[in-house]
């Protein structure tokens, strides 16, 4: 929440001082004239990023993959999920972008061990 109030900000003062000029109001991120950033902008922002940060480098796309995986592992809905990828059918997002993990499949295998309460 702090960076999108800090790019908030940021753009009311674009806007201020580029007046007419300025170019939209519609995106929550966007350069300084008010436009989308260019995708190979983007892809030149994160690898910088990821570089600062010190972790492997991943393509900036496969960061919905290392996003949805833990969010789906969290319990979040895979339709809430696929709406903030941008997906219209959940089922994709299910099965392209949330990998189960080692420790989940274990869970899941652990459950079956679990004695059937509605038999008792």
């Amino acid at each position: 929440m702090t960076v999108l109030r800090g790019a908030k900000k940021r753009q009311a003062a674009e806007r201020l001082a580029l007046d007419e000029h300025y170019r939209s109001e519609e995106y929550v991120v966007s350069n300084e004239i008010g436009e989308p950033y260019n995708p190979a902008v983007l892809s030149r922002y994160w690898a910088d990023a990821v570089k600062a940060a010190g972790v492997r480098h991943i393509k900036l796309h496969g960061g919905r993959h290392t996003a949805a995986t833990p969010m789906h592992l969290d319990g979040v809905r895979v339709a809430v999920i696929a709406a903030w990828i941008g997906h219209s059918d959940p089922t994709l997002t299910l099965r392209v972008y949330a990998h189960s993990q080692d420790e989940a499949l274990k869970a899941a295998g652990r459950s079956l061990d679990r004695p059937n309460k509605s038999s008792v």
